[in-house]
C-alpha cells in the first residue's frame, strides 16, 4: 500500500466517509493530530497551499472542513462554499478530492526506513507514530557506533566523521517527542538529529576545532546558527571533524588521538578517498546516513568541496546571512556556515533555521528586508523550466556506468523543461582543472603517486553505494601519522590572501581579536613548519590590511 493510500483510509476513517464504495466507521482518534499554528509556514508551497483552516499547513482539520461537501457538484446548493474543494477541477468533490488534499499532509503509518531518509519522511513517520524522535536518534547513534570507526572490506582506512556524540541528544530528542505529542509537528526540524562540524560552538560538547590542543575547550553557550537549530526542536546528536582550524581541504584531525598521531576522514564511496574538506567530517557523516542533516562552515569551499566530493547538497550562504558568532574563525571576510545535506529540499529546511539578524555579527544587519518568509517556498517543480546547464564532456569521463549515470541525470533535467549543453574548455583550464591533483586521499603519497590519488569521479569503481549498512566491518581503525598536508607552492589556502577583498571592519577587529588564538592553537599543532606557521601570519595580516 501506498503511502497515500494509507493516508486516505487512515483518514477516511477519522471522518466516516465513503472510500472505493464501503463505508468506514470513525476511528477513535484522528490519523495525525493537528499542528498548532506556526508563526511561518514551513514546506511551502506543497504542503501549505491547500491549506483551508488558516495555519498554513494540511492537517486533519483541513480533512474535516472538507468531509461535509463530499458529494456535492457545480450548480447546485452550496457550491460556492464546497468548490474550494474541487482539487481535481472535475465539477463535484469527491473521494478524489479527499485524496488530494490528504496527499499534503506529512503523515505515513507505513515501514521507516533510515537509510536515505529526508526530513519529511522523518516527520511523516514521527506524525503517524511508526518512529519518535527518541528512537531516531538511538538510530543514528547506533549507526556512527557500528561504522564511523569500521574498516570496510577491502578499504584503506575508516570514515572517521565523528570527534564526539552528544550525551544528551536522547534527552533532548525526548523533549522533542513531547513537544509534538502536546502541539503537533511545530516545524520541519522538530526531533531531527543534526550533526555540526566541530568548530560551532556546543554547551554540551567541546569545540575542538580539530585539534587535539583543543580538547578540553568547553564552551558555555552555543554558537548564534545553533541556538537557531535548538529553537526550531532540532536534536543536536554529534559533532563531525574537520581540517584542524578549517586549514586544508582533506580533513586530517588530531582531536582526542594520542601525541603525534592524527585521524583522515574518507569518503563513504570510496574509503580509499577523502572526503573533501574542511567540512569533510559533516560531508562523509551526512553521505553515510550517521545523521539527518549536517552543517559545516565554509571559507573558500569548505562546505561546497565535501558536498561535491559526497553527492550532497551544500549551501554557502551570503557572508551576513548567518551569524558567525560562536564559529571559530578562518578569515572572517569570507567565514560563513551552512547546511550540508542529502536534497535540496532539507538544505532549505535547514537553512530557515539559522538566517537572521544578530547583534553578535554585525555584518548580518545587511541582510534586512532581503530575507524570504521561508526558502522553501522557492522548492518549484516547475523550477527548471528554462534553465541552461553546461558541461565539459572530458570530466565526464569514458567509464560505462559513469557515463550511463550522467545520461540518466541529463534525461532528468532535460525532462524538467532544462537545456543542457556541451561547452569548449577555455584557455588555461587544464591548469585550473590540475590543482586538485595536488589534493591527496590521506596517506602521504611520494611525488610520482600524487596523480593517482586524486579523487576523481567514479572512475572505473563500483557504483556508488553509501548505505554503510549493507557491508561488513571490523575495529580496527588505523592512525595516521600526524602531518602537514598543505604545500604552499601547490594550493593556497581558501580564504587567505589573494582576492578576498577588504574585510568589514567587524570583521578585521574580530580577526585581530583572534590572532592570538591562532598563534596559540599553531603552538599546540607542533606538526606545523615554521615555514607554514609564518604563511599563517602573513595571510591574517593581509586579510586586516584595509
Amino acid at each position: 500500500m501506498t503511502p497515500l493510500a494509507r493516508r486516505v483510509l487512515a483518514v477516511s476513517a477519522s471522518l466516516g466517509v465513503v472510500v472505493a464504495g464501503a463505508v468506514v466507521a470513525p476511528a477513535a482518534a484522528l490519523a495525525a493530530p493537528a499542528p498548532a499554528p506556526v508563526e511561518a509556514p514551513f514546506q511551502a508551497p506543497y504542503y501549505t497551499e491547500l491549506d483551508v483552516t488558516g495555519d498554513e499547513q494540511v492537517t486533519t482539520a483541513d480533512l474535516e472542513a472538507l468531509a461535509p461537501h463530499l458529494g456535492a457538484t457545480s450548480g447546485g446548493a452550496g457550491w460556492t462554499d464546497a468548490a474550494r474543494f474541487d482539487l481535481d477541477d472535475d465539477g463535484a468533490v469527491t473521494a478524489s478530492d479527499l485524496a488530494l488534499l490528504s496527499e499534503r499532509i506529512i503523515y505515513d503509518d507505513g515501514p521507516f526506513e533510515i537509510v536515505e531518509a529526508d526530513a519529511v519522511a522523518m516527520q511523516a513517520a514521527m506524525n503517524a507514530g511508526v518512529i519518535t524522535s527518541v528512537s531516531l536518534t538511538q538510530q543514528y547513534l547506533d549507526r556512527i557506533a557500528a561504522y564511523d570507526k569500521a574498516v570496510r572490506p577491502a578499504g584503506v582506512r575508516p570514515l572517521n566523521s565523528i570527534i564526539t556524540t552528544s550525551e544528551v541528544a536522547l534527552k533532548a530528542a525526548a523533549a522533542a517527542d513531547a513537544i509534538r505529542a502536546e502541539k503537533g509537528m511545530t516545524g520541519m526540524l522538530l526531533g531531527i538529529p543534526v550533526a555540526l562540524k566541530d568548530n560551532y560552538n556546543t554547551v554540551d560538547m567541546p569545540t575542538t576545532a580539530g585539534c587535539g590542543c583543543w580538547n578540553g575547550n568547553q564552551t558555555s553557550t552555543d554558537a548564534t546558527m545553533v541556538k537557531g537549530l535548538r529553537a526550531d526542536g532540532a536534536v543536536i546528536v554529534a559533532k563531525a571533524s574537520m581540517d584542524e582550524f578549517a586549514i586544508n581541504l582533506s580533513s586530517q584531525w588530531s582531536a582526542f588521538q594520542p601525541n603525534g598521531t592524527a585521524l583522515t576522514v574518507s569518503s563513504p564511496y570510496d574509503t580509499t578517498q577523502t572526503s573533501g574538506g574542511s567540512s569533510g567530517g559533516t560531508g562523509a557523516a551526512i553521505a553515510a546516513n550517521l545523521a539527518g542533516i549536517g552543517f559545516g562552515t565554509d571559507t573558500g569551499g569548505s562546505i561546497r568541496i565535501p558536498s561535491t566530493y559526497n553527492q550532497l547538497v551544500g549551501v554557502r550562504p551570503t557572508v551576513g546571512l548567518a551569524s558567525r558568532d560562536g564559529i571559530v574563525p578562518l578569515a572572517l571576510s569570507q567565514d560563513t556556515g551552512g547546511p550540508i545535506a542529502r536534497s535540496v529540499q532539507d538544505a532549505a529546511i535547514a537553512l530557515d533555521a539559522v538566517v537572521g539578524e544578530d547583534a553578535g555579527d554585525p555584518v548580518t544587519a545587511r541582510q534586512a528586508g532581503k530575507v524570504p518568509e521561508t526558502y522553501t517556498s522557492y522548492l518549484d517543480s516547475g523550477s527548471l523550466n528554462g534553465k541552461k546547464f553546461g558541461y565539459f564532456p572530458r570530466l565526464v569521463g569514458t567509464n560505462t556506468s559513469t557515463v550511463a549515470a550522467f545520461e540518466k541525470a541529463v534525461d532528468a533535467l532535460e525532462a524538467k523543461g532544462a537545456t543542457v549543453v556541451e561547452l569548449t574548455p577555455p584557455t588555461g583550464f587544464d591548469a585550473i582543472v590540475g590543482e586538485g591533483q595536488r589534493q591527496w586521499s590521506g596517506v602521504q603519497p611520494r611525488p610520482a603517486e600524487l596523480h593517482q590519488r586524486v579523487p576523481q569521479p567514479l572512475g572505473e569503481r563500483a557504483e556508488p553505494a553509501r548505505d554503510l549498512a549493507v557491508t561488513e566491518h571490523r575495529s580496527d581503525s588505523r592512525e595516521q601519522p600526524l602531518r602537514s598536508t598543505r604545500s604552499r607552492d601547490g594550493v593556497d589556502l581558501p580564504g587567505l590572501g589573494g582576492s578576498a577583498g577588504v574585510a568589514h571592519p567587524a570583521a578585521r577587529q574580530g580577526q585581530a581579536d583572534h590572532d592570538r588564538f591562532h598563534e596559540r592553537a599553531e603552538a599546540g599543532c607542533h606538526h606545523l613548519s615554521q615555514r607554514e606557521r609564518l604563511h599563517r601570519r602573513l595571510d591574517r595580516q593581509h586579510a586586516l590590511q584595509p
